[in-house]
Formats: C-alpha cells, sequence, structure tokens
C-alpha cells in the first residue's frame, strides 16, 4: 500500500482530512502529523522520516498559507525539496496540490522551480476532477493499473453523471451508448471481463429483443466482480428467466412512476446505515419493485406512490450469487413527457450518498 505525506497549515485541516478519506478509499496510505506521531516521539525527527521514506509528498498550497508569515510546512517543504533533488526526475513523487492561490515560486534546481512541476487543482466546485488527476498520478508513478469499469449508457445526463462517480471513485471507466434497438448488436463487442459493469436503461428498454444482450452480461463480471443495473432492467427481464433469477428485485408489473419527490431512507441494521445516514429527498423516475428473499436492501422510500407496505419501494441493494453480486439503483432519468434533469444533477443529497456508494463498491470489488 503506497504512503503519501501530506504537507498542510491547520487552517486548512478541514479539505485535508477530506483528501486523506478519499485517498484512503482508493487504498491509499496517508501520513498526517497529527494522526500518525506517537507520544513521546521526537516529532521533527518522525516527520524527516515519514518525508524520506514516504512514496509520495502532497504539498497543499492555498491562500492560508500565503498569509502565514511563519509555518513548520516551510520546514517540511525544505525536506521535501532536499529528497527531491535526490530522487530521479523521470517519476512524481512531489506532487503540489493548489486549493486556493498558486503554487509558490520556490528554487527546487537550476532554472527549475516548484511551478515547473504540474500540480492538481482541489477547487470545491471541481474537487471530483482534481482527486482523479492525484489519484491517477500516483497509480502511474506506482504502475499500477487502475479497476476497470465498462458503462453501458442510455446517453442521457444522469448515466454520464454515475460514470463520473465511478471514475472518480477509482475506476477506470469505458464508456458505450446503446440505443433500443441495437441491443443485441452490443453483446458480441464485450468481450473482456470487467470489476464492474454498469447497465443504464432508463431511456432505451424492450425485452422482446434482449435475451442475447443479458446473457452475455452475465458472463462479462469478473469473479468476485459486480454489475450495477438501473430501470428498466427490472422490466426487462420479464423476458429473460436468467436475468430475472439473479437480480436482487423483482418487477411487480405495477408499472412505475417518473419524475416524482420522494424520500429515501436507509434500512435499519444494514450497510445503509453508514452509506446513507440521513435521509434523501430526490425527484426520480422509478419501477414498483419488491425485493427478493436472499437480497440486501441498502435504501427505501416509504412514500413512494404505489409503494406495497411499511417497508415502500426498494431503491439500492444487492444481491451475491455463486461468485458475483448484482446491485441495483432504482433510480433514473426518464419522462414520457416533456424532459427531466438528472436526479444526480437536482439533489446534492443523492449525489453525495451516490459518492459514498461508488467509493463503497470500490473497496469491496477492487479487481
Amino acid at each position: 500500500m503506497p504512503q503519501v505525506f501530506i504537507s498542510y497549515v491547520r487552517e486548512n485541516t478541514a479539505q485535508v482530512e477530506r483528501l486523506r478519506t478519499e485517498l484512503q478509499s482508493h487504498g491509499i496510505r496517508v501520513w498526517l502529523d497529527r494522526n500518525d506521531i506517537a507520544p513521546g516521539v521526537y516529532w521533527e525527527d518522525a516527520i524527516r522520516r515519514a518525508i524520506e521514506q514516504g512514496d509520495f509528498f502532497l504539498a497543499c498550497f492555498s491562500d492560508e498559507y500565503s498569509a502565514r508569515h511563519s509555518t513548520y510546512m516551510n520546514e517540511e517543504l525544505h525536506l521535501a525539496i532536499q529528497q527531491l533533488r535526490l530522487r530521479p526526475h523521470d517519476r512524481a513523487w512531489f506532487i503540489p496540490v493548489v486549493l486556493s492561490g498558486a503554487v509558490p515560486d520556490w528554487q527546487i534546481g537550476p532554472g527549475k522551480t516548484l511551478r515547473s512541476l504540474q500540480w492538481a487543482e482541489l477547487f470545491e466546485d471541481r474537487w471530483a476532477d482534481g482527486l482523479q488527476a492525484i489519484v491517477g498520478a500516483l497509480r502511474a508513478a506506482l504502475h499500477e493499473s487502475p479497476t476497470r469499469c465498462l458503462l453501458l449508457s442510455d446517453g442521457t445526463e444522469y448515466a454520464s453523471e454515475l460514470g463520473r462517480l465511478a471514475a472518480a471513485a477509482g475506476y477506470a471507466v469505458e464508456a458505450f451508448d446503446i440505443g433500443a434497438d441495437d441491443i443485441d448488436e452490443v453483446a458480441p463487442t464485450i468481450r473482456d471481463p470487467y470489476p464492474l459493469l454498469i447497465l443504464s436503461r432508463g431511456e432505451h428498454y424492450k425485452p422482446k429483443s434482449s435475451v442475447r444482450f443479458y446473457s452475455r452480461l452475465l458472463d462479462a463480471v469478473t469473479t468476485r466482480g459486480a454489475m450495477l443495473a438501473t430501470p428498466w432492467v427490472a422490466f426487462e427481464s420479464q423476458g429473460h428467466p436468467e436475468l430475472r433469477r439473479v437480480l436482487p428485485f423483482t418487477y411487480t408489473g405495477a408499472g412505475f412512476n417518473e419524475k416524482t419527490v420522494v424520500t429515501c431512507t436507509s434500512v435499519a441494521g444494514s450497510e445503509g446505515a453508514e452509506l446513507f445516514p440521513y435521509p434523501i429527498q430526490c425527484r426520480i423516475s422509478f419501477e414498483l419493485l419488491a425485493p427478493t428473499e436472499d437480497c440486501t436492501v441498502l435504501l427505501e422510500s416509504a412514500d413512494a406512490p404505489g409503494a406495497e407496505g411499511p417497508e415502500g419501494v426498494p431503491i439500492f441493494g444487492y444481491r451475491s450469487l455463486d461468485d458475483k453480486f448484482i446491485y441495483y439503483l432504482n433510480v433514473c432519468q426518464h419522462a414520457c413527457f416533456g424532459s427531466m434533469q438528472s436526479p444526480l444533477k437536482t439533489s446534492p443529497e443523492f449525489f453525495a450518498s451516490m459518492d459514498r456508494a461508488f467509493r463503497w463498491l470500490r473497496r469491496r470489488h477492487p479487481c
């Protein structure tokens, strides 16, 4: 597991803690001075060793750093620059990270400054892109291959957002748009197995011609891998008994609701309590489904129109079958009349929850 030393000023603790948590979700160990120095240890020696022995050094620059007249971060930077000069230039080690402001123009060698190094920007409105750049740089330097993910998209903004969430969680996403009429033609092109396969069918569904497609899809998930399906896959399973057998939720025949505001809550006692700690209100299109007996429901909506019983409509859950996991996210961007925005765009709570869910998936299915 690679180790990263993060240098920062105390005013940026909240942002650095967020960075630490997200790097750890990618399997990267993070060294922070206030967390990793045991009582009684000479802290200057501990920091020097951590910098020298670390696989990477991340320097978080900000307006708050620039406003400081003095800070121990400067001492860490001096130690890191000394190490940088000793290391080969064809491998990234010192990675500047800009939280705000700019990278300082410190000399690191003849004709070179810190600004000569490519930096990553972790601005609030582009955090996911910046994090992806950092993780990609770390993996590239270690010659690690990212986990592959195949996104079979219906062309909606919602499907694209699912792909971006997967990428932010550390997957290398390969996207393929498929329509309603070419679904069977796609099947022969899926040759390699994938640790994660995302299938978004909200705008296209055609159960009569999907047998060949779904048979190939189930073979395209690696051992211990996962498929994440969205509506209207359960509806399409009516024409495919093998698919119906593996889905965690079954189509009840009662239809669906579209562009409906619902409140979703985690299921008590499940892993969903950690993934979805707060109620989520969002406008979604969804199928009226029922959970199978041996599935795990993580998120549900009791106030969804058409819900039967106190449990309501299952929104997110999974089922393990043999050596694979089948997840179902009962949310899509579909409107028979008029238009509809992506639920991931209109509900910040839903976006944040699914961001956690994809990182959880990444940890569960790393390869």
